[in-house]
């Protein structure tokens, strides 16, 4: 594949890259679930963790029968996990568990739940 240029000028060129996305996102639509789902995806996979975990609750409110919304849940737990906050992850999880239980993503979430237990 091709290198990636983790020069400066290649680290400044890709953040204007992922800084248009969000910002062409933002403007797409703003009640369209799939631009939505994909701003609230980008901060998560940039680790704005917080701005993804609102996104993500907006998606939720706005489209609640959404076939992503067990994932959305999920990466909100996940988000708090990084933010080093796993009590309150386990809001999300539990939730997430409660209303799709048989999802691959509460499978992940029980995981999530039981690593936590483990650490406690």
């Amino acid at each position: 594949g091709a290198k990636i240029d983790n020069t400066q000028a290649g680290l400044d060129k890709r953040l204007k890259t992922v800084e248009r996305d969000i910002s062409y996102l933002r403007q797409a639509n703003s009640r369209s679930a799939e631009a939505l789902y994909a701003l609230a995806l980008s901060y998560y996979n940039e680790g704005a963790y917080e701005d993804a975990i609102l996104e993500f609750q907006k998606f939720i409110n706005s489209f609640p029968r959404n076939s992503r919304i067990p994932d959305a849940y999920l990466k909100q737990g996940l988000s708090l996990v990084h933010m080093r906050r796993a009590d309150e992850a386990k809001f999300f999880f539990k939730t997430l568990i409660g209303k799709f239980p048989h999802s691959k993503e509460a499978k992940i979430a029980k995981k999530k739940l039981k690593e936590s237990a483990a650490g406690d």
